[in-house]
């Protein structure tokens, strides 16, 4: 084997071998929303969709607009790839989180190898490279980038990201002291331009690039000891070497303009001043930074409690600690310009994460770390090849030290990546360490409801409203399942007060007209729900309970209406088809009837009551012959019914001209 390819190959092998794991773990939290429930990733019909809308368009019960303000195409595209590679199983969605993982890993060695050594050197065994790209491999603080499904993004802007740095590091070593480049090194640049456009469209910190390249240019272009073969170039022609990067962030934000009619994400961090804004920035960059150096405290969520003055305990001592950094900062600049370099490369990625009333109710989240983190790595090789360079023995001995770290990283991944083994595991790992995560209890309440754990998730959503009495999703999901338990004026009661504390919403007044149905007051129901629709005329929930509102005081025509519509937005909707269907029978549109539940057949085939269902309209229509071959299949799938083989008789019968 080529003695270059031996570190890149640890560096892979020490990735999959920490989160080998992970690939066991199910789908938790967004990955329903984002994966399974999400049509884009079907259909290749949809990428117009995924290109001109926002992140969640393809969901309509969304309304968190400071969730739905960021705009993410490539991901949903990746998510269509293993879609379309490994269906619906989880492990090969996992699989693409983890490779990207490896590709960062490998190119956070190839950034520090050009930077240190070039082709001088730099793969022996115990390289400052290959053991700062092996911490990163392994490092603790990635966990929730890596192992959660959702966060793709994180993990592929990355790749491509440090893909775009690295080309352009080797672009610049190929320049001459003119700043010319030969035609390889031409393609190299077009490839750093290339890789920073696909990053900027999984995530918006990749936009950060041109600031990176522009220090990195600044840091060592002007530093004493330059890499290997670095020559400047005029300033104006190293100017030059922006431009495309800043036309492209530009294309991006026309982009992200059009689809989401708003650059910035709007603020949902609500009551926030200016002033408290700024307050909060210093205590999270220091619990930014105690998880980067120590994570072994780690946590999927962060609550997140604003505070009010600079004169609090905790922002003083965060205000110490960003003064501290700033003077590492300043020493490093004048000393050590690598470590400068690596310091601004914890900082800049993580601007965008400092904008707190754009991010919502979690401002602090481990996996915004992902890219930062490569900065501490580059301060900590840089420290060691300096260290070695004055005297091997304290080299040996922080190198003994960094294998060390190394396996005590790999550990707390290797624990730590089953928390995010199933839906269940998650949440009560993530409420153990985040009892007061309101947010967190509503998401398992919602689960929990799902799986028919009513009771359970009264008391999640109870223990929610006591941390957080104005939640109003604690109220509105606690009417639901008040509802599904047969209390129709509890679950009025809590939806109305959802709906005081949200007045414009439209998920909320669909679910209390729903509420209102199920109380026997169709009309109230049908006067509710209209006011849903006039609010967001393509919310799916809506025009479907408006529909089923409709058959209970008899008027089949327009519930026929509104479940077209609700299948015309949501074509897969199981339910809407079988409840059209339905009403096109109670109708006498026998035929239209038929059409639904052949739909239903072929997308479900082995559903014994479609095909039974279907034998009975052929058997209205004379179609006897058709009507016994759906009984008969219907049998074979669920030959303990006997009202099946009843009906196979009949219509045998009929057939046969023996009888009525």
């Amino acid at each position: 084997m080529d003695r270059r390819l031996l570190p890149i190959l640890i560096i892979v092998l020490a990735s999959f071998a920490v989160y080998f794991n992970a690939l066991f773990n199910d789908f938790v939290y967004d990955d329903k929303e984002q994966v399974v429930e999400n049509r884009w990733i079907r259909d290749t019909k949809y990428i117009p969709d995924i290109l001109s809308q926002s992140v969640w368009g393809f969901a309509t019960e969304v309304e968190d607009q400071g969730t739905a303000n960021y705009y993410r195409p490539f991901m949903h595209l990746v998510y269509m790839a293993s879609y379309f590679l490994f269906g619906l199983k989880p492990w090969g969605f996992h699989l693409v989180n983890v490779i990207f993982h490896a590709g960062s890993s490998v190119m956070v060695f190839l950034v520090l190898w050009r930077l240190m050594e070039g082709a001088k050197g730099g793969m022996e065994a115990l390289s400052p490279p290959l053991m700062a790209a092996v911490l990163f491999a392994v490092h603790p603080i990635h966990t929730e980038a890596v192992t959660w499904v959702a966060s793709l993004p994180e993990v592929a802007f990355t790749f491509f990201f440090l893909l775009s740095f690295y080309s352009y590091i080797c672009y610049r070593e190929t320049q001459d002291a003119a700043g010319k480049a030969h035609s390889g090194a031409v393609r190299l640049y077009i490839l750093s331009l290339a890789s920073f456009s696909i990053s900027v469209f999984f995530k918006e910190p990749a936009l950060t690039l041109p600031l990176i390249l522009i220090i990195y240019d600044i840091t060592f272009y002007n530093s004493p000891q330059p890499p290997l073969n670095l020559r400047g170039g005029s300033g104006r022609a190293r100017r030059g070497l922006y431009v495309p990067y800043f036309i492209i962030a530009g294309i991006y934000m026309m982009l992200r303009l059009y689809a989401l009619k708003s650059m910035m994400p709007t603020e949902t961090q609500q009551g926030m001043s200016v002033r408290q804004s700024v307050i909060n920035v210093f205590p999270l960059f220091m619990e930014y930074l105690k998880d980067l150096v120590f994570p072994f405290d780690l946590s999927f969520w962060h609550t997140f409690r604003p505070f009010e003055s600079f004169l609090d305990s905790q922002v003083l001592l965060s205000l110490l600690v960003t003064v501290v950094f700033i003077s590492a900062l300043i020493v490093s600049w004048k000393r050590n310009k690598p470590v400068f370099f690596g310091l601004l490369f914890i900082v800049i990625p993580l601007l965008p994460a400092f904008y707190i009333k754009g991010i919502g109710s979690k401002p602090y989240a481990e996996r915004y770390l992902y890219l930062p983190s490569a900065g501490f790595i580059t301060v900590l090789a840089f420290l060691l090849r300096d260290l070695r360079r004055k005297t091997n023995r304290s080299g040996l001995a922080v190198s003994m030290v960094l294998l060390l770290l190394a396996g005590a990283y790999s550990v707390q991944t290797i624990i730590r990546n089953p928390e995010w083994r199933d839906k269940f595991s998650f949440y009560e790992n993530a409420l153990k360490k985040s009892p007061d995560a309101v947010p967190l209890r509503i998401a398992y309440g919602t689960v929990l409801s799902d799986e028919d754990r009513l009771d359970e998730a009264i008391a999640q959503y109870q223990a929610a409203l006591q941390h957080g009495p104005n939640y109003w999703q604690a109220h509105e999901n606690l009417g639901i399942v008040y509802g599904k338990k047969g209390s129709p004026d509890k679950a009025i009661e809590h939806i109305e007060l959802a709906l005081k504390l949200n007045p414009g919403s439209a998920v909320t007044r669909s679910n209390l007209g729903n509420a209102y149905a199920r109380k026997g007051m169709p009309d109230k129901a049908i006067e509710i729900l209209q006011a849903a629709l006039r609010i967001n005329p393509g919310f799916f929930p809506a025009h479907f309970n408006l529909a089923a509102a409709y058959e209970q005081i008899g008027l089949n025509d327009k519930a026929i209406e509104e479940y077209v519509e609700a299948l015309r937005l949501r074509p897969d909707s199981e339910e809407a088809r079988y409840l059209l269907g339905r009403a096109y029978a109670n109708s006498g549109r026998l035929e239209d009837a038929i059409g639904q539940f052949r739909t239903l057949v072929e997308q479900k085939p082995g559903i014994a009551s479609y095909h039974n269902t279907l034998g009975a309209l052929y058997a209205q229509m004379g179609l006897l012959e058709q009507a016994v071959g759906e009984f008969d299949t219907a049998i074979s799938l669920d030959p303990g019914k006997p009202s099946y083989r009843e009906n196979r008789d009949r219509a045998a019968r009929q057939r046969e001209g023996s009888g009525k």
